[in-house]
């Protein structure tokens, strides 16, 4: 279903999927964004996974959702993605730039051959857009890619500001 601009998530997705701008993708989806995001407040989020899916589960997914306001525990903690670690680079309270944390020397040497990689949160109107990257791709590029799908999302994306629900977990359709 799409709105009066034509955008729906999974144009969102289709674009991105013909995009190399990214690596990874995966859209938080919340029945109403609010910093203040708590399961007591609010339904809890749930999950639209691309085709290349980010390793983010439901725990994560409320654990930045909870820090946008005050980015000091995501600081202090970090993020873990799967079996990586990112360190926080940047947060402002529409995006959080984390970038990869080689944790030992296998870590250090594999992290090198990888090259520079990291994960992005940037928030728009009824969810946050997570994309993970690595080399060649530049966080710069990265950056600018999923701040203009963000923009998108906040001129309107049909099941968002409208009240029209996705279906679930794991749903591209």
């Amino acid at each position: 279903m799409a709105d009066a601009t034509g955008h729906t998530w999974n144009s969102v997705l289709t674009t991105w999927e013909a995009s190399s701008s990214i690596d990874k993708l995966c859209l938080i989806i919340t029945d109403d964004w609010s910093i203040e995001y708590s399961k007591n407040k609010h339904k809890s989020p749930f999950l639209i996974q691309s085709r290349k899916p980010c390793e983010i589960n439901l725990e994560l997914a409320s654990f930045v959702l909870k820090n946008f306001r005050d980015p000091t525990e995501i600081f202090k903690e970090g993020i873990r993605v799967g079996r990586e670690k990112y360190f926080a680079l940047h947060c402002n309270p529409r995006t959080i730039h984390c970038k990869y944390e080689s944790l030992s020397f296998v870590s250090s040497y594999n992290s090198s051959r990888k090259g520079a990689s990291g994960i992005i949160f940037v928030r728009c109107r009824g969810a946050c857009i997570v994309v993970q990257y690595s080399a060649p791709i530049t966080a710069s590029q990265c950056l600018c890619y999923v701040e203009s799908l963000a923009d998108i999302a906040n001129e309107g994306i049909a099941g968002v500001h409208t009240g029209v629900a996705v279906t679930g977990e794991g749903d591209n359709s």
